[in-house]
């Protein structure tokens, strides 16, 4: 696991039960966006993540509609077990319950 990938993960076990826009995991990870939406995208093809589009009028709201993610439970296992090896500090994970089944 890349730094960077360390960095969007640990966004994710910060923030128990939390669904998180892409523009938000950028700004809470420090990456640019052109850095976080590809690892989104590759943690969610992995199974580790799982996403999900607010229903809005992008019209009326004055907004385009959000692509929302969370860690599974796979996800969040494995994450948890490749940052012990790499001896990242576990005082920053969170206890959560993972979102969006077993995938």
């Amino acid at each position: 696991m890349t730094v960077r990938t360390e960095r969007v993960v640990q966004v994710f076990l910060d923030r128990p039960m939390e669904r998180l826009y892409g523009s938000r995991v950028s700004h809470l990870d420090g990456l640019s966006s052109g850095v976080t939406y590809p690892i989104l995208a590759r943690l969610e093809g992995l199974g580790w993540l799982s996403s999900l589009w607010e229903y809005l009028d992008p019209h009326g709201d004055g907004r385009p509609a959000r692509r929302y993610y969370g860690l599974t439970f796979r996800g969040e296992a494995q994450a948890r077990e490749l940052l012990a090896a790499s001896g990242a500090p576990a005082a920053h994970w969170g206890s959560r319950g993972a979102v969006g089944g077993s995938a």
